[in-house]
């Protein structure tokens, strides 16, 4: 939490520039996004990281502003207008500069006499800032003016001495929205061999060919050419509309008065709301204060980021209806009235008897309370708005909102009178016609319910309904509702916002396209558009269905859904919602190429809800490239039964074992009741021959014991076996570290003689000391073996991260080390659902599990699904967590030819995108590194993309060979930024990420580099290692990974890239650097032989931990979480806990095991999966993201913990709910940072 502090300013430059003057444009969205989510920022570091931390590229913004909150003001009337006064623009691309020399003097005088002026102006004292006082005549004013003549000349292209700005103060370099890379697709299709899943051969896939078609810049200053994609085979239809209107029933009249009636109701009912939201907040502890900033206000109840907007709004209604005053320029609210809090409940009670009582009020009655008594736990973050609109999954309480009430059914059915109306055009004009329709998020069916009532005298006229949703539980619940009486439906997951292509649908294959209250849920609502046109044919309509009015029960209801601010452009929304009016969806559906518009409602701000018909032009613009899209639609059912679980799954001896040993928390006496041997030895033999029906005279006790064809389903039975005849309490996973008879026998003999003794009849009791017993058996060293590939862990401290390092197993030998504490100063970051690292936050605050069917993109799942063990390359996984717009690059950025983009593989792009991402999360302008020693470090792969290029049959090029080559990919941004360090793919399976970090401190704290970037990356697209590990069993069939639980079945296997940049700690400090934690030391070694090529060492893994924490030099007992590798598999689970007692154990001498635990463990895998090449670093990032909020995430799928898990008398405990994380004291009480370790394996 390192601060540097400055004067303030009467004003300060801001500045944005993109390669685009699109690209421009989003940059200015996140900054106001980052402004809403940081409204107490420093526009100071603001000012410092774009002017000095950020490429100055063609297209440039630049504005002066007092705040954030100014700042925030003015770019959104810039995102809406394309004009502001204090906001300057301009475009410099293919203008040849030329600098007045005269100008640039001046502008250079106008920088130093800022500077200059704000010399002797007071400082911080504590948070407070004193005011600016003028110096040498400069007024506030005048320094503004000044301001505005450097952003003047920054627009032109000026470079001037922006550092001048800072000198003499200390400012920090802080995290900022990156460059929004041109999201143009680049990718080899994943070809189908053969006959499809359903029996008949493929379909001879459309050519297509390129266009640039001109479209209306929103900006209003340009007309830009943009890449689109259109197939010659685009059908085109009728075009039917004006006669269309006519044959409509005109119930204008009728819906302006049901709506006035019922929304009058609605409106008495959302001003009574507001009274006991009021109310329900205080009751909270909101608004008690006279005056509180709203910063405060957030840090006070613990706000999630993920609820600031939603106050935000709520804040514009309370002040709009006098519950409160709020000053804008300080972001503070003031001044909040006295409500009796039984009283106003009191009113509420009473008045709700009547709305149940009202059909067209009841279910907005019974979700607003619902939401409103749930919202203290909601706001604290310990239970998801999800949980309580949709319990158990169930759509009972929100389904009524959009149907069975008089107002939701008018305007369904309007739009059901439009689809009938069109069908009686079409038939008129062709008998034998027969309409394809596809609804968009359908969900509960309440638009879908009224047509297919409308169809039901058609029905012959219908030839595909499609039912889309992006949730398999709506799908289910149409087929079981709607099914039956429909058989024209067909149903599948849809999701709008991606290209249609991706999801195997062809472009111009529906009459209809049919979207009830679903386009405004979408980040980008103009993307949204295209995709759903892309699906009409030439003539085709698109039915809209949409609110266009806000209210406190929707905002109190679904306002704390994260899909209710998912917009990214918010310059066409109402403010405070998604919704859009009826003046805006005109302006933007034509500017996106629909025609003949029209209302059936009438287009009137006095309705709260529009219907929308509106004709495609026949243009498709989807993503561009330069291999042909060739995909085939295919009406096929989407809802899929998920797979069978398996009653036992066989991993035989030559498979991959999973193992561990579970310690033993019973006390061992000095002196123990000892039984021969021999005896215990033959015993053994007999078992092993008796269950594996091996001859006795093959088996030897030295042996291992896999090698006689134990798996872990024998040796469950084995435990078993031991457990019944002996009173034993043994777990499978002992049977992995004691893997022969020799080993076993004596671990009994130490450990269970007295309870072994009476079962061997004849055989006396022996009391012998302790020592005798173990002098015959192996030590640590040899009694472990395993081949865990480069395992390395980190150790991670509240604003401090400690890996540590460790490269032999006799670390008993070690000599601690000096500690060189490495600061981490950038990270960026796409996973699972979760496009950036705030969303990954967003999810695991949320418990959100992001794993999804694998896409068509990557390769068409039902090819090669069926019984692994019965049939050759199948697999009966058909799950992943991806990453969208793994196909979209930014060549240009980045002087690389778009053919050549084509055919790199797409682990190099990310790499290059996120690298660059990171250094400007760090604050660093990328040419700032030009010639520095700075190394790369990067875990990296081969994805398998060469196949695809194979398979297409597409011509290998010259950079077909650097495009594959994995080495090349951090080589290739070492090239382009001109890094002299060193720069190295790291391929060690699942640990490559840590041990690309371990190189990075590595380097850093042998002096040999001053900065070092490190991450990994990985990607799924080729099928057959996905078939290899599932033949092996390692994969989830239910497509969860189930770390710790009784349930666990494998990993899930999963896409992402994460990148950090890493500084040694004292240089990052004195460069005011914006730190995310420092790393203390890291540990790497090898397990050695094992009983297979795949299986751990729990003693191994013992030993890696004792080294960091030695190397580290902290006390286990600060250290308060752990991030495991927790693959989710029953036995290897089990392992990684182990390694952390036994570890513990020998750290803490005097531990008595009777202190309550106190370090919690959990698995990011639980909610993204396994990211194999980039899961270290994904486990570093999320610890990071716990440390900056302060709050510890549940685990999730681990309901009941695994058995052979034994956590009673150790420090752990398994994370099964999200808890604050407080800081520790020392015995003085001084607070010490938070600490966490992080394990990849």
């Amino acid at each position: 939490e390192h601060s540097r502090r400055h004067a303030q300013k009467p004003g300060y430059l801001i500045v944005l520039s993109a390669r685009t003057a699109d690209q421009l444009r989003q940059q200015a969205e996140q900054l106001v996004a980052f402004c809403e989510r940081n409204a107490d920022g420093d526009c100071g570091n603001m000012s410092h990281t774009l002017l000095l931390g950020r490429k100055h590229l063609s297209h440039r913004l630049a504005c002066v502003v007092r705040d954030h909150k100014e700042l925030e003001t003015l770019l959104r009337k810039w995102l809406e207008k394309g004009r502001v006064p204090q906001v300057s623009v301009s475009n410099l691309e293919n203008r040849e500069l030329r600098e007045d020399a005269s100008l640039k003097r001046y502008g250079n005088q106008c920088i130093q006499d800022c500077r200059q002026s704000a010399g002797t102006v007071g400082k911080r004292t504590g948070a407070v800032e004193t005011a600016f006082t003028p110096v040498h005549s400069l007024t506030p004013e005048t320094y503004l003016e000044l301001l505005v003549t450097v952003a003047e000349l920054y627009v032109q292209g000026y470079t001037l001495a922006f550092e001048q700005l800072f000198v003499g103060e200390e400012y920090s370099r802080i995290s900022l929205p990156t460059y929004p890379f041109a999201r143009e697709r680049y990718w080899i299709p994943s070809l189908s061999v053969g006959v499809s899943s359903h029996g008949s051969e493929s379909t001879p896939r459309l050519r297509s060919q390129s266009l640039s078609a001109p479209v209306n810049d929103p900006s209003g200053d340009t007309l830009t050419l943009v890449p689109v994609r259109e197939a010659i085979a685009v059908a085109s239809v009728p075009s039917v509309v004006h006669s269309l209107q006519r044959r409509i029933p005109d119930q204008k009249e009728y819906i302006k008065s049901v709506q006035g009636e019922v929304g009058q109701k609605l409106q008495e009912m959302d001003k009574m709301l507001g009274r006991v939201l009021w109310v329900q907040l205080q009751t909270c502890g909101w608004f008690t204060k006279p005056q509180i900033a709203i910063a405060d206000l957030k840090a006070q109840v613990g706000l999630p980021t993920r609820y600031n907007r939603w106050l935000n709004e709520t804040i514009t209604v309370f002040a709009q209806r006098k519950y409160l005053s709020y000053d804008v320029h300080s972001d503070t609210v003031a001044d909040p009235i006295s409500i009796d809090s039984n009283q106003a409940w009191r009113e509420w009670e009473q008045q709700k008897t009547v709305w149940l009582a009202d059909p067209d009020l009841l279910a907005w009655a019974v979700l607003v309370e619902t939401s409103l008594r749930a919202l203290p736990e909601v706001l604290a973050g310990r239970v998801p708005a999800t949980d309580i609109l949709f319990p158990h999954a169930s759509m009972e309480l929100v389904e009524g909102i959009y149907k069975d009430n008089r107002l939701a059914d008018l305007f369904n059915g309007v739009l059901a009178d439009v689809v009938v109306a069109y069908l009686h055009e079409r038939s008129a004009l062709d008998e034998a016609v027969r309409l394809r329709i596809l609804e968009i998020g359908a969900g509960t069916g309440g638009t879908s319910a009224l047509i297919f009532q409308k169809l039901l005298p058609y029905q012959e006229y219908i030839q595909e309904y499609c039912y889309t949703d992006l949730s398999q539980a709506f799908l289910w619940h149409a087929q079981q509702a709607y099914g039956p009486q429909n058989p024209y439906l067909t149903y599948r997951i849809f999701n709008v916002e991606k290209p249609i292509a991706d999801q195997g649908m062809s472009p111009g294959s529906y009459d209809i396209v049919v979207a009830t209250n679903v386009l405004h849920a979408t980040r980008s609502l103009r993307q949204t558009l295209r995709n759903a046109k892309a699906l009409l044919k030439r003539h085709g309509l698109l039915l809209i269905n949409e609110l266009t009015h806000k209210s406190l029960l929707l905002h109190v209801a679904f306002g704390l859904l994260d899909g209710w601010w998912l917009h990214e452009d918010q310059a066409l929304r109402l403010p405070g919602c998604p919704f859009l009016t009826p003046d805006r969806w005109q302006v933007v559906l034509e500017q996106e190429g629909f025609q003949q518009l029209f209302f059936p409602t009438a287009k009137t701000d006095q309705l709260d809800q529009q219907i929308i018909v509106a004709e495609n032009d026949g243009i498709v613009r989807q993503p561009h490239t330069q291999q042909a899209d060739r995909v085939s639609h295919q009406n096929v059912e989407a809802i899929k039964q998920r797979s069978q679980s398996q009653s036992e799954r066989r991993v035989d001896g030559q498979e991959r074992r999973e193992s561990a040993r579970l310690l033993s928390n019973q006390p061992i006496q000095s002196q123990s009741p000892h039984i021969p041997i021999d005896a215990l030895r033959q015993e053994l033999s007999h078992i092993v021959s008796h269950l594996l029906n091996v001859p006795i005279e093959e088996i030897s006790a030295e042996t291992a014991l896999s090698e006689y064809g134990f798996d872990s389903i024998s040796f469950t039975g084995f435990a078993r076996r031991l457990n019944q005849t002996y009173e034993l309490d043994l777990a499978p996973p002992l049977f992995y570290e004691y893997s022969t008879i020799e080993r076993l026998a004596q671990y009994l003999q130490t450990t269970y003689a007295s309870v072994l003794v009476p079962h061997f009849t004849g055989e006396s009791l022996e009391i012998v000391p302790r020592k005798d017993l173990t002098s015959d058996t192996v030590s640590p060293s040899e009694a472990s073996s395993t081949v865990e590939v480069s395992p390395i862990t980190t150790h991670v401290s509240g604003q401090q991260l400690r890996i540590a390092h460790s490269q032999t197993n006799s670390l008993e030998q070690e000599q601690p080390t000096t500690v060189v504490p490495i600061a981490i100063i950038g990270v960026s970051g796409s996973f699972p659902q979760a496009p950036d690292v705030q969303s990954l936050w967003d999810n695991l605050l949320e418990g959100k599990d992001c794993i999804s069917e694998i896409p068509p993109s990557r390769w068409d799942w039902r090819t090669y699904f069926g019984n692994p063990e019965a049939s050759p390359n199948k697999t009966n996984v058909k799950w992943a967590g991806v990453i969208e717009d793994i196909e979209q690059f930014d060549p240009l950025f980045f002087g690389i030819s778009p053919s050549e983009a084509e055919q790199m593989d797409p682990q190099q792009r990310l790499l290059m995108m996120y690298v660059w991402k990171a250094i400007e999360d760090a604050g660093y302008k990328a040419s700032s590194l030009s010639g520095t020693n700075t190394a790369l470090f990067v875990g990296t792969a081969n994805s398998g993309y060469g196949e695809r290029i194979s398979r297409a049959n597409g011509a290998i090029e010259g950079y077909f060979s650097t495009g594959q080559a994995q080495s090349i990919g951090p080589n290739r941004m070492s090239y382009f930024l001109n890094l002299h360090g060193p720069s190295e793919m790291i391929d060690t399976a699942c640990s490559s990420s840590l041990v690309a970090i371990h190189r990075g401190v590595s380097v850093i704290e042998s002096g040999v580099c001053s900065m070092a970037i490190v991450g990994g990356v990985n990607t799924l697209v080729s099928p057959n290692t996905h078939i290899s590990l599932s033949k092996t069993g390692m994969l989830s069939p239910d497509g969860r990974c189930k770390t710790f639980s009784v349930e666990a079945n494998g990993f899930v296997r999963s896409e992402g890239v994460g990148i950090l940049v890493l500084k040694k700690l004292s240089d990052a400090e004195q460069s005011g650097d914006h730190i995310y934690g420092v790393i203390r030391g890291s540990a790497e070694n090898h397990g050695g032989r094992a009983s297979s090529l795949t299986a751990p060492n729990p003693r191994a893994q013992a030993d890696l931990l004792i080294a960091a924490y030695r190397k580290a030099g902290i006390d286990p007992r600060t250290v308060n979480y752990i991030e495991a590798h927790g693959t989710g598999t029953e036995l290897g689970d089990p392992i990684e806990i182990n390694g952390l007692k036994t570890a513990w154990n020998e750290l803490m001498t005097d531990f008595t095991g009777n202190e309550e635990a106190w370090c919690g463990i959990g698995s990011v895998k639980s909610n993204i999966g396994h990211l194999e090449l980039a899961a270290g670093v994904t486990g570093v990032i999320k610890v990071l993201l716990q440390m900056q909020h302060k709050k510890l995430v549940k685990s999730l799928h681990c309901e009941q913990i695994n058995p052979y898990i034994k956590l009673k008398g150790s420090p752990f405990y398994i994370m099964q709910e999200t808890r604050d994380w407080e800081a520790q004291r020392d015995h003085a009480g001084n607070i010490l940072p938070r600490r966490a370790g992080v394990s990849s394996f």
